[in-house]
């Protein structure tokens, strides 16, 4: 996906469908990272994609480097990496040692079971990182741009 380009052109258009405010884009990271758990297992490449597009977002946008805006994007990139794949099975780091302790114990667990089981709690989990993010690392300025910026690159 990385050599193609293809998680990167679809990590800009999905930025380019939500507003360019700062909740806005914090939104749209949330859906990409939900997106790239479907496909990519890893935490880390996932995370290896979000935030080169995090950090050209940050200067595509002129937010200063060492701002709270530049931090705020660039912190809840990397927990929107990790914390949608935790719904699935093999879409982070405890699913493959949740799943070995159930097949130690002779208990079947099945995708669908473990994605029933975890899916509310890592929605609740992300609501809060969206929702607590902004007022820790308040940006210092609000965002002066449409959603085009995301169309431009």
């Amino acid at each position: 996906m990385n050599r193609t380009g293809l998680a990167q052109r679809l990590s800009y258009y999905v930025l380019s469908l939500f507003p360019g405010t700062y909740a806005g884009i914090l939104a749209a990271f949330f859906v990409i990272g939900s997106v790239l758990a479907l496909g990519i297992p890893s935490m880390t490449v996932r995370t290896a994609i979000m935030v080169p597009i995090a950090w050209a977002l940050v200067q595509s946008l002129s937010i200063p480097a060492r701002s709270r805006g530049a931090a705020l994007i660039m912190v809840t990139s990397i927990e929107m990496a990790v914390l949608p794949g935790c719904a699935l099975l093999y879409g982070s780091l405890f699913g493959p040692v949740v799943d070995s302790c159930f097949q130690a114990k002779h208990f079947p667990l099945s995708w669908l079971g473990y994605a029933k089981a975890m899916t509310v709690p890592t929605l609740v989990l992300c609501g809060l990182v969206l929702a607590v993010n902004p007022l820790v690392m308040k940006p210092e300025k609000r965002l002066k741009s449409s959603p085009s910026f995301a169309r431009k690159d």
